[in-house]
């Protein structure tokens, strides 16, 4: 998979350094982000993107002897045509176990970091309970499914036509950190991890939507409150032969062995 190599109205670098610690849930010092200035977090939003899937979004789930079953666990929805692909390869009993993990990373974040109010409904996009949702679903799956298998499907799970740059950056790059946690705690329980991944989003190691939209901001940087939606249009993008992998390369580095 290509990443998308420009985009427009990118905000212009700014020199000044961000204070949040790399290695704040991280003892062995592997570093997760480089060091935070405006410049990195243009290149996060330039380079961690995905082109669509060339088959679109399709109704989940397709398989009719699936789909009772699937219905009960509430997964009547739309997703990637590849996403489809990779729940099929599950099972029933598999879809259950991955839509608890879902839950627990849903139920989880709204207790780490409470969603904003906005228009008298609760607000779960582009902020730090965005972030911590991302960063810590992707670590139970890692924890469950090992790193590889996760990187491709939180990959795939982006790649939803008419995605915006700052939400695909945001949700690629936190993903990425999600997965590296896990691997680098292998051992750590779905509580441990929760506080890895919630140190992490305090310290600034996770991303969000800046203030404005249309440029990312490390966690540390604003609140919650002051987070705001993204504005940039989707890029045109060359889309991929149907017949490539999303194995054959990704936005979100090599270092996806399980």
């Amino acid at each position: 998979m290509s990443r998308s190599k420009g985009l427009s109205s990118l905000p212009s670098s700014h020199p000044k350094g961000h204070a949040a610690g790399a290695h704040a849930c991280n003892p062995d010092k592997v570093e997760y982000t480089p060091p935070g200035t405006r410049q990195d977090l243009d290149r996060i939003l330039r380079d961690y993107q995905v082109d669509p899937d060339p088959d679109g979004l399709v109704e989940y789930p397709r398989n009719w002897i699936l789909h009772a079953g699937a219905g009960l666990l509430g997964m009547n929805e739309s997703v990637t045509a590849r996403e489809a692909d990779m729940l099929d390869g599950l099972g029933l009993a598999g879809l259950k176990d991955f839509k608890d993990v879902q839950g627990k990373a849903f139920d989880t974040a709204d207790d780490r970091f409470a969603p904003d109010m906005r228009g008298g409904k609760p607000d779960r996009n582009d902020n730090h309970n965005d972030a911590f949702r991302h960063t810590y679903w992707n670590a139970l799956m890692t924890k469950k499914y090992g790193a590889q298998w996760t990187e491709k499907y939180a990959t795939t799970h982006e790649t939803r036509p008419g995605n915006t740059p700052e939400r695909e950056a945001m949700d690629l790059y936190n993903n990425e950190l999600g997965r590296r946690i896990a691997q680098d705690h292998p051992d750590a329980s779905e509580k441990e991890l929760a506080d890895l991944v919630e140190k992490a989003v305090q310290d600034g190691d996770t991303v969000v939507v800046d203030h404005g939209g249309g440029r990312l901001a490390f966690s540390d940087q604003i609140s919650s409150s002051e987070t705001g939606e993204p504005k940039l249009r989707p890029p045109e993008r060359q889309q991929p032969n149907k017949s490539s992998d999303l194995g054959g390369g990704s936005a979100l580095g090599d270092d996806s062995g399980s």
